[in-house]
């Protein structure tokens, strides 16, 4: 990676820091909840120990497997509950002459019938431009989508006085009153729906930390649902987000930061659990102080994504043009009026005008079944399924149960290999993200991962498990713990990235879920079985997959829709060279169309 590239996309990189802090969260859950089961005075105080400190085993792998659990059920929920608040369809923002009073109206993509016959036909984005400069006195040209005239916030595009009216007095807009109904303009994009979602995150653990007494689990596993709602929308829109920011030259190597996050989110709970196992082993605090810390990232993110921008391709989605084009610019740190900005927009653009043409009032059906669609929810509910049976979450979920049944003895030997565990993912991970994400691309890289995992799965001898554990992680951290999440955020549209973002984030919290749930019980009654039920998994699933999904390196998100056969590469190209034209694009300045297609 270049000096030149770092500096050129540093706005982006500090998004993707800021939006992915959130995903320390997920990271953090993932370990901090069985590594606190495994202190002794939890599990004293809670009853998993008799009055001779004997440790109930049933009742201690019932209680571990509902701490972990409980948050990828409520996990599950908060994935398909992000879609409808990260992106709802656009609306007219209507005012009368002269501002005042505003009402809603719904954008159809079509001309408005209005009663009598008459009609307010659509138009194309640069006769709007002219009623702007009031070069058109005497039809109101509604756009799609809309650019808003004077400015309004929210997720909405508007009329406003700008545009001479010479034919339509102030019942034309009495008139889109009456059509609005009671319909409502609720979408409020990527950055204030992970605002939103983190409150959410940091509800749910003030429960956990608050817990104490008789009472003290079901506290812990209400807590541990609410914040899985939080972190399972957080990890629906966050790569989302991020992808829809990031360039397509470097898109591998920011959106892998997701699973760097991930990685340090795991490792931070090891060590601080092993610091309270030194120095404070007694006491709520075994628990508060582990689960309060979450309320510090859930603060770090929200006071964070104050600092960084909405998401252009969803502005653009919503027919905010002018902003849309200003925050790329901002992103890319350079003019509105630079030709490679102008050319990326008009390629944005002209892919969303084909999305919302051909999906207008697009619903689950038509999300699901829309062409090209079926095969990228396939792709994305298939590898996060294999992601979560590669064994890896098993390990991460009860490294220290783990740790222990081989020979770690002692909750402070077993949270110290667990910590060590964890710095080898974050030290994998992010070697493999800024060295190798954009070099051997997504499919190489799942292969290989695939056969490591499945060739280094550990033996029963323990310090040999104990390296080959280590091991096995590492080749995790090469392939299938980033880049699941790097392909899926890639392949969707703009219009139904939502949506696939939702499904295959709530199919990996489902999955997750039942990991989470059935690892103690198998752990107990297979032994070292357990890896090589995942090592056959890895080679007979995961590397096989991996060489049967198209490659996305180095593409646009534009693009996917040609390598999924949504759209043909001619008309595309047709699209593009309409949308440079409309935005002003020298042809001499344009990027060229055989770089985008």
């Amino acid at each position: 990676m270049s000096k030149d590239s770092l500096f050129q996309n540093i706005r982006v990189y500090w998004l993707a820091f800021i939006v992915y802090w959130g995903i320390i969260l997920f990271g953090y859950d993932t370990g901090v909840g069985g590594s606190v089961v495994a202190q002794d005075y939890f599990q004293t105080h809670f009853g998993l120990v008799d009055a001779n400190g004997h440790q109930s085993k049933q009742k201690a792998d019932d209680v571990t497997s509902n701490v972990v659990s409980v948050l990828q059920a409520g996990a599950f929920f908060g994935a398909i509950g992000s879609a409808p608040l990260s992106g709802r369809h656009p609306f007219l923002n209507i005012g009368p002459l002269g501002g005042g009073q505003r009402h809603c109206a719904w954008e159809r993509n079509r001309d408005l019938e209005l009663p009598g016959g008459r009609e307010v036909p659509w138009s194309g984005r640069e006769q709007m431009r002219q009623a702007q400069r009031g070069e058109l006195e005497t039809k109101v040209y509604v756009s799609r989508p809309l650019p808003s005239l004077d400015a309004a916030g929210g997720g909405v595009m508007c009329l406003s006085s700008a545009l001479r009216l010479s034919h339509f007095s102030v019942d034309f807009f009495q008139t889109l009153q009456w059509q609005a109904g009671k319909k409502h303009c609720t979408a409020i994009g990527r950055r204030w729906s992970l605002f939103f979602w983190s409150l959410i995150f940091a509800v749910g653990a003030v429960l956990q930390t608050v817990a104490g007494g008789s009472r003290g689990l079901g506290y812990i596993y209400g807590g541990r649902v609410v914040a899985g709602l939080g972190i399972g929308a957080i990890s629906a829109v966050a790569p989302a987000y991020v992808s829809e920011c990031s360039p397509k030259d470097v898109r591998g190597r920011i959106t892998g930061v997701f699973q760097i996050m991930v990685a340090i989110g795991v490792m931070l709970s090891y060590f601080i659990n092993l610091g309270i196992s030194l120095h404070n082993p007694t006491g709520y605090k075994v628990w508060r102080i582990p689960f309060g810390f979450q309320l510090v990232l859930a603060g770090v993110m929200s006071i964070g994504l104050l600092t960084v921008r909405e998401s252009p391709r969803w502005l653009a989605s919503k027919g905010r043009i002018e902003e849309a084009l200003e925050n790329l610019a901002y992103l890319r740190r350079r003019s509105p009026d630079d030709p490679v900005v102008r050319a990326e927009m008009a390629e944005i653009e002209a892919a969303i005008e084909e999305e919302q043409e051909a999906r207008r009032g697009l619903g689950w059906k038509e999300a699901f079944l829309g062409k090209g669609n079926l095969i990228r929810f396939v792709i994305a509910i298939v590898i996060f399924i294999l992601q979560q049976w590669s064994g890896q979450n098993s390990v991460g979920y009860y490294a220290p149960q783990i740790f222990k049944s081989i020979g770690y003895t002692g909750t402070s030997q077993s949270l110290l290999a667990s910590g060590i565990y964890g710095i080898v993912k974050v030290v994998a991970t992010a070697f493999f993200v800024f060295f190798l994400a954009d070099t051997l691309g997504r499919k190489l890289s799942l292969f290989i991962s695939g056969m490591g995992m499945g060739i280094f799965n550990p033996p029963p001898a323990s310090k040999a498990m104990a390296a080959m554990l280590y091991i096995y992680v590492l080749m995790y951290s090469l392939g299938w713990g980033p880049i699941p999440w790097v392909y899926v955020a890639d392949i969707f549209p703009t219009r139904t990235r939502h949506y696939g973002l939702a499904v295959a984030s709530a199919s990996q919290w489902l999955f997750n879920f039942v990991v989470a749930k059935v690892t103690p019980t198998l752990e107990t009654n297979l032994g070292y079985k357990l890896f090589l039920m995942f090592g056959t998994i890895n080679i007979g699933g995961m590397a096989v997959f991996s060489l049967l999904i198209p490659e996305t390196k180095g593409r646009s998100l534009e693009e996917m829709d040609i390598i999924f056969g949504s759209v043909q590469a001619d008309k595309r190209i047709a699209d593009i060279a309409a949308q440079e034209r409309a935005l002003g694009v020298e042809a001499g300045e344009s990027v060229s169309v055989d770089e985008k297609v």
